[in-house]
């Protein structure tokens, strides 16, 4: 899609180069997502490495704690990033339809 510019008005949208973007961002956060499932067993792999004496029990009860937030936190990225993604896509077909809207409303010169 080409830059929409009816009016000459200041609001305009440069739809190519937004769906550059969130093609770009789709991608990365495809990449992310494999990433990290890739890398999310690791984090727990770790434990087993851990002592099993008083302090490496202690270690483990701080470790797992934040392993479990990380993992939270993470395991959501690719939601995330779709959300955005679908929200930018949508905003150009919604932009697009309303400046539709607008032309057609103009009285022919």
């Amino acid at each position: 899609m080409a830059e929409v510019n009816l009016d000459g008005g200041a609001v305009d949208m440069y739809t190519d180069q937004l769906e550059t973007a969130v093609a770009s961002l789709s991608t990365a956060g495809t990449a992310a997502q494999q990433k990290w499932e890739a890398s999310r067993t690791k984090i727990f792999d770790l434990e087993k490495r851990l002592g099993k004496g008083e302090m490496g029990a202690s270690f483990i009860a701080k470790y797992n704690d934040n392993a479990n937030a990380l993992v939270a936190s993470l395991d959501g990225l690719g939601v995330n990033v779709e959300q955005f993604v679908t929200a930018g896509r949508d905003s150009i077909g919604i932009y697009l339809e309303a400046d539709r809207k607008a032309k057609a409303g103009m009285p022919k010169a």
